[in-house]
């Protein structure tokens, strides 16, 4: 099984079966078709009486440090920090791409960039990249998503037009939006200083409106299996709330980081020249009163959906990662991805692979470091031998004593 494979019957597999399991797809042929084989584990759990429910929630432009969960800063993100407490956190996780387009379809297709077609802004998904709102509205699965999709390779604020598996009654990209407003409220809504108007209230920012479809969508389709994708522009610039968000930092500061004093000395050139001269000039805590109040609205937005779950697809709030059908599904695949970077000779393949904090059952050892991966045969240099008995290799993988 190549990694393309792999990524099909195991990523497509979990999102379509666990609920609170948000995982995507790499593309499979050029032609339209999503027939992925469901692997044993995964057909059990499906079978089960718990809908397959999944919802994903982004916010734009937010530092790991932005969240209260994550480090006290006198920053107001109680929703996002409920949300870390009852689920699990990923800390050591990174972004694929530091820009907006790239970032995006990696979410939405489970491919990189350099092979989803999105390597910059304002590109196109190649024409042989799905979805995941394709795969699986192909299985049945109902797919709406609301809020910055940045993929239409036309401008900041997209098409308005839904794209192929997601519902048409509820795609509402920033376009739709500003379709939606006055000429003059266009206008203020793309400037940082309405933020300060006393009369623009939260029914004519994007987070809301956003928010305001995801309840909508949970109120009349929970009881559905669904995917549901919840994409806020907030807290990027203009950074739009109501004033009374940005006037309760009108006084804040947000805290400088240590590696702020790094002088870049040794490091690579182009993160040198990222850096600009802002390092050069000292250390100054950042006063963004806009912006910060954005971001808190935006928590307050996610507060509207996270209640709307608790009241219309209940299911969804447990939390399944200590659960033993979730630990049966998570274990398997953990282990496949284990034999699958053995048969491909992964020269990463390390224990700590291995051990994992929810992997009990497992305790750290070299075993790993002691496997033998074949070098396959292309009929020039004569086959490997296997160490123990000096024969040919007819596998890839074997174990060598220590």
């Amino acid at each position: 099984m190549n990694r393309r494979d792999f990524i099909k019957s195991a990523g497509l597999t979990s999102v379509a079966a666990v609920s609170g399991t948000a995982a995507a797809t790499q593309n499979k042929q050029v032609e339209h078709v999503c027939a992925t084989e469901l692997h044993p584990d995964l057909r059990k759990a499906s079978s089960a009486p718990r809908k397959r429910q999944v919802i994903v929630i982004l916010e734009e432009s937010v530092r790991y440090d932005m969240l209260n969960c994550n480090r006290q800063t006198g920053l107001r993100t109680p929703y996002m920090d409920r949300l870390a407490v009852s689920g699990m956190r990923f800390t050591k996780a990174y972004n694929c791409q530091p820009v907006c387009s790239p970032a995006r379809p990696a979410v939405w297709t489970g491919a990189s960039p350099h092979t989803n077609g999105v390597w910059g802004n304002s590109m196109q998904l190649g024409r042989n990249v799905h979805t995941i709102g394709q795969r699986l509205s192909d299985q049945g699965i109902h797919c709406a998503f609301m809020g910055k999709w940045h993929l239409s390779a036309t401008d900041y604020f997209d098409s308005g037009i839904c794209p192929p598996g997601w519902d048409p009654q509820y795609w509402y990209d920033m376009r739709t939006f500003l379709m939606e407003l006055s000429p003059e409220d266009r206008v203020k809504s793309r400037q940082p200083a309405t933020s300060d108007d006393p009369t623009w209230p939260a029914e004519k920012c994007y987070a809301y409106r956003v928010a305001k479809r995801a309840v909508d969508f949970l109120k009349h389709h929970g009881n559905e299996e669904f995917l549901l994708c919840v994409a806020f522009d907030e807290p990027h610039g203009p950074s739009i709330a109501p004033r009374q968000y940005s006037q309760s930092y009108k006084d804040f500061k947000f805290p400088s980081n240590p590696n702020q004093a790094d002088p870049m000395t040794d490091k690579p050139v182009s993160q040198d020249l990222w850096s600009g001269t802002a390092l050069r000039h000292g250390i100054h805590p950042i006063h963004q009163p806009h912006y910060f109040g954005s971001h808190t609205f935006c928590d307050d937005q996610i507060g509207r959906v996270l209640d709307q779950i608790q009241q219309s697809a209940p299911d969804e709030m447990h939390n399944l990662i200590g659960s033993a059908e979730h630990a049966s599904i998570r274990n398997g695949l953990h282990d496949r991805i284990l034999a699958w970077m053995d048969d491909t000779r992964d020269p990463f393949r390390g224990y700590y692979w291995t051990t994992r904090p929810w992997r009990p059952d497992i305790k750290a050892n070299f075993h790993c470091s002691g496997m033998m991966r074949i070098t396959p045969y292309d009929g020039y240099l004569p086959r490997d031998l296997v160490y123990e008995t000096g024969l040919d290799a007819t596998k890839n993988v074997y174990w060598k004593p220590m």
